[in-house]
This record gives C-alpha cells, sequence and structure tokens, in this order.
C-alpha cells in the first residue's frame, strides 16, 4: 500500500473519530438485538435512534431486520455493525428508505446493509443525505434492490450534503436493463471514494454540479466503478457565473461503462476539469465523451483534461468506438 493513501486513509479517519468525539464527551453506547443475547438491547436500529443522543454509537450484537416507512437518522450518531446483516424493507417505496437530515454527522461502520421494498411505488431510493448534513461510510456493503424503472432510482445520495467518504465499501444496485437508476448520485457536494467497488444498473456515479457558484470536487482512488448498462461516471456542470465547475479526479482505479467510461457535460459557463492517473477505462462507445449539442451545447465553457498513465479500451463491434470524443466545446486544455 502506497505511503499516501495510507496517510490519506489515516487523517480522515482520525478527522472522523474526532468530530464525533467532541460532539458529546457523555457519548453512550445503544446496542441493538434479535437474537436474545444481549440483555438491555433495542430491537431494531429505528427505536435505538429514537432514544439516542447526539454523539452516541449504536452497536449491533446480531443481524437485524426491521420493517419500516423510512429511517429517519437527524442527529450525530455512529451505527457500528460489528459485521453483521442490516435487513429493511420499505413499505413506502415512492421515498428513500434511510434518511440524514439536519446537521447531522453519521458514520456507517462495518455493516452489511440491504435496502428493499415490497409495497407498490413509483421508484425506489436507497440513502440519501441532506443538505448540511453528512454520511461517511467505511466498511460497508450496501445492495439496493431497485424495482421500478425511474431515473429518480438510486443507492446513494448527496443531496448537496457536506463532505463525505466511501471506504473499503462495496455499494450494489440491483435490477434489469429498464432501470435508470445510479449507484451514488452526487449534487453539488464533495466526496471521496477510497478502496471500493460500486457497481450499478445505469451508472455508476452521477454528478451534477448545478447553479452552484463554488464548484465541487470528486476523488476516486484505488476503486473500481462498474455500469452494467449506463455510464461507469456521468457528470453534468451547469454553473453561472464561471467558476471552479467540477473537478475529477482518479488514481489507481478501473473504470467500466456500457456506453461511456465517462461522460461529461457542461453549459451556462461552467468548467469541467478530468484529471486521471494510472487508471484503467473501458466502455462499448466512449472512453470518454465530453458532449456538445442540444442542452449541452457550449457556452463559455471550458475543459480540462489531463491523462497521465491511462488505458482507454473501448471494444464494442458497433461502429461507434472512440476513445477520447469532444464535441462543442468553448475552449479544451
Amino acid at each position: 500500500m502506497r505511503k499516501g493513501k495510507v496517510l490519506i486513509l489515516f487523517l480522515i479517519l482520525s478527522a472522523s473519530l474526532m468530530t464525533f468525539q467532541l460532539t458529546n464527551v457523555k457519548a453512550a453506547t445503544l446496542y441493538v438485538d434479535q437474537s436474545g443475547l444481549c440483555i438491555g438491547a433495542f430491537p431494531d436500529v429505528q427505536t435505538a435512534l429514537i432514544a439516542a443522543s447526539p454523539g452516541d454509537t449504536i452497536v449491533f450484537c446480531s443481524n437485524i431486520y426491521e420493517t419500516v416507512s423510512r429511517v429517519d437518522i437527524n442527529l450525530d450518531v455512529v451505527i457500528n455493525g460489528n459485521g453483521f446483516n442490516w435487513f429493511v424493507e420499505d413499505l413506502d417505496v415512492t421515498d428513500e428508505t434511510i434518511s440524514i437530515s439536519g446537521s447531522a454527522r453519521v458514520l456507517f461502520h462495518d455493516i452489511n446493509i440491504t435496502l428493499f421494498g415490497t409495497g407498490p411505488g413509483l421508484y425506489r431510493q436507497g440513502i440519501r443525505i441532506y443538505s448540511g448534513a453528512t454520511l461517511n461510510m467505511s466498511r460497508i456493503n450496501l445492495t439496493i434492490y431497485l424495482e421500478q424503472s425511474s431515473r429518480n432510482t438510486y443507492g446513494v445520495f448527496y443531496d448537496d450534503s457536506t463532505l463525505g467518504y466511501i471506504l473499503e465499501s462495496k455499494i450494489l444496485t440491483l435490477g434489469g436493463p429498464s432501470i435508470s437508476g445510479s449507484g451514488v448520485i452526487v449534487l453539488n457536494s464533495n466526496i471521496w471514494i477510497l478502496d471500493s467497488i460500486l457497481q450499478a444498473v445505469h451508472n455508476g456515479v452521477a454528478w451534477y454540479v448545478i447553479g452552484n457558484s463554488l464548484g465541487n470536487t470528486i476523488n476516486i482512488i484505488n476503486s473500481l466503478i462498474r455500469s452494467s448498462y449506463g455510464d461507469g461516471i456521468y457528470l453534468i456542470s451547469a454553473t453561472a457565473p464561471v467558476t471552479a465547475g467540477q473537478t475529477l479526479i482518479i488514481k489507481y482505479s478501473v473504470l467500466s461503462g456500457y456506453v461511456n467510461s465517462i461522460f461529461a457535460g457542461a453549459d451556462q459557463g461552467s468548467s469541467v476539469i478530468l484529471n486521471i492517473t494510472k487508471s484503467k477505462l473501458y466502455s462499448n462507445s466512449y472512453g470518454i465523451q465530453v458532449a456538445g449539442g442540444g442542452p449541452f451545447s457550449s457556452l463559455a465553457s471550458f475543459l480540462t483534461l489531463i491523462l497521465r498513465d491511462v488505458d482507454i479500451i473501448v471494444y464494442s463491434n458497433t461502429p461507434y468506438q472512440i476513445g477520447i470524443g469532444i464535441y462543442g466545446r468553448s475552449g479544451v486544455a
């Protein structure tokens, strides 16, 4: 393991733990258990959350199965699964199964999470982190079963949230080819994806910067991002006036898209920086496609493309076999 990466992981974990410890010096540990082995434990996570105070830690003593309309988290909390399974059946599949809101800073650690719904609904949504909240995940295996075809389906949605990270985790969104949801959606947010696997039915990561003059950055390091029927990474930048826009940094990673490894569209005076080092990009059509025409026609938009030791492999038998395609840009560096 590289020294630089070890230092990054150490700093991220140290900062997260310090944040939670300073929240409440009298923090308590609450237990959830459905095996009968932990005396005084709560029967499920939602009940423990209702009883919790900011800064508390919720620890699993067994596998947990709960049926909810939604799991609401609106306080600083650590949820430590101890390697157990957390099965959440969502009775209301028209919104997210787990909601993180307010100024909550939440850490999910060492849990196998499965989210699914059985009732009628328009679409399926997994975990949504609202504006001002933070979700960090370490050693998480998250599986979401998407049941309806809608662009509102997703595994994890960072919705104008603060800095978060996905560390040593695996996120799977499962469904048929008609599903158009994404594994991770990022809107006006900054996140790190480190030593992780994201596999989605449609887009692995869908990233939007809209009306945000500050710009955002996603760092993907030593990870695999894979799409079965869409793009590995799909990013749209629409910010006016032009400022930082989007910066996508990829190092020591593999991206695989059914259509594109990376699709980038910029408009309304926005800028996109793609900085890729020592990585491999696989696709059926384009390794990297920068959109032109239609809603992504150029309007003072600008692309900076930096590639260092990058392999682009396009393996389709179709006529569209393009390593890098750039269309309709006002400026390219």
